[in-house]
This record gives structure tokens, sequence and C-alpha cells, in this order.
């Protein structure tokens, strides 16, 4: 299993980035399509010799229960967000690390990006189609929340298409 103690996570990856080199700020919620935001960060620090900070927000859904279940349901979702950004930033060879935020992910990556002082935010888009609508009525959607409230600049990744050539769609659990 891999560790995910404070120390361990706030540990800078592969890569190093020049002192006062720009910092991108990438959302990540570990689902199946989160890669193409992660890869597209990648992409882009490498090219601007940039750091990478990957945001988890951790919102947890009134039915999950308190204690011992809510944290081992966090630190699943903190491993299924490392080994997601290790997959798909470390062949870029940039410097990254992981940054934890409680609360709903738009408002909680704003946040990040403050702290971090991000001079880019990237996050994935789930696509199209009646489901991805649904869910972004119930849920809304973290692209949009951070394109109309974000200061900074906000890349916002499509989801990768369609092996039929189709426009992407959603993935359950993909970040937006």
């Amino acid at each position: 299993m891999l560790d995910s103690s404070p120390s361990r996570r706030d540990e800078p990856r592969p890569g190093t980035a020049a002192p006062g080199a720009p910092v991108i700020l990438v959302g990540a919620d570990g689902g199946p399509g989160g890669g193409s935001a992660l890869a597209a960060a990648g992409r882009l620090a490498a090219r601007l010799g940039a750091a990478v900070v990957v945001g988890h927000a951790q919102a947890l859904p009134p039915a999950v229960p308190v204690g011992e279940a809510a944290a081992d349901l966090r630190d699943d979702l903190e491993v299924a967000v490392l080994l997601q950004a290790a997959a798909a930033l470390d062949p870029f060879g940039v410097p990254w690390r992981l940054a934890l935020a409680d609360g709903e992910a738009g408002p909680a990556l704003r946040r990040l990006a403050e702290q971090c002082d991000a001079a880019l935010v990237v996050v994935g888009s789930r696509g199209c189609g009646v489901g991805v609508t649904l869910r972004r009525l119930v849920g809304g959607s973290v692209s949009a929340h951070l394109v109309h409230h974000e200061t900074r600049p906000v890349l916002v990744v499509p989801p990768p298409a369609r092996a039929d050539g189709g426009a992407g769609t959603a993935t359950p659990g993909a970040a937006a």
C-alpha cells in the first residue's frame, strides 16, 4: 500500500523546477477520466519549467458514515489520486506534489490556487450527454465554477475522444 502520510504526500516527486518557477494547479479526483487534465498539466509544466500541484478536494456525501469508515474512504481516494498523478506526471519528469482540501471541488481548488500562487489552474471536463447534464444539475460543474469565479487563467481539458471518433463523453468519476 502507498504511504499517504503527510510527510510522504507533500514530498516533491521527480524532476526539479528552478526556484521561483511557475506553479500549475491541476484538479484530480482519481476517477477514470482524470488523466487527461493531469497529462495536459504535465506537458505544460515540462515546456514551461513549472512545478505541478495536484489538488484534490474531499467532500464526502452526507450518506458516508463518520469515523473510521470515512477516514478509510478518504485514504482510498487519496491513494487513487496519487497513483493516477504518478502515472500521468512522472513520464514528463516534472516536480509535483499532492495538496488536499476539504469541501466542494470548485471552491476548494480556488483556495489551493491562492495558497500555491498558481499561474494556471487545469481541470478536466466531463464531456457531453444526458448523464453528464443530469450530474451537473445535481452536483454542479467544477470547470464552470472555476471559469466563472477564478481570477487566474483556467484551462479546461476535454475528455479523450471515443474510439468511434465521437466527442468525449462522461466517464463516471471524471474530474469537472
